[in-house]
């Protein structure tokens, strides 16, 4: 029942209503640390209501939110990432890593940068994932 609350709010709300996105928000406002939002986004509360389809849209969202407000994208990349990996969907890990990495370039954060690429390649090995270990072969 609350499951289906969740998916109800969520298409009534679009990505806004997510667990992730309100947890981006916090943080930006001030009203959570980074660390508090990170534990939030990897906790099976927030992880168990989140389909591939939701992070993939998150992420989409993220890219958006970082035409206009890098940082803000940046965040809800960050924790869509780690949710994504929290959940286990690993080929979705490593394409959200790759477009993660994107946005860190536009930042400037190589060492963050060359993190996430990492990350995305031993997940793309860890799971036979070819297309995607090809991909983050070309970024490196």
């Amino acid at each position: 029942m609350v499951e289906y609350i969740s998916q109800l709010l969520r298409r009534r709300h679009g990505v806004q209503g997510t667990s992730i996105y309100r947890l981006a928000e916090a943080v930006a406002t001030g009203r959570m640390t980074w660390q508090q939002a990170l534990n939030e986004a990897r906790s099976l509360r927030v992880v168990n209501e989140l389909a591939d389809g939701d992070l993939i849209d998150l992420e989409r969202q993220a890219q958006l939110e970082a035409r206009t407000n890098l940082d803000f994208g940046l965040l809800l990349g960050r924790l869509t990432v780690a949710a994504a990996r929290a959940k286990g969907f690993e080929k979705v890990y490593v394409d959200l890593c790759l477009n993660l990495v994107e946005m860190l370039q536009r930042a400037g954060l190589d060492d963050e940068r060359d993190y996430y690429l990492n990350q995305a390649l031993e997940a793309a090995q860890r799971v036979s994932y070819q297309s995607g270990y090809r991909s983050v072969l070309n970024r490196m």
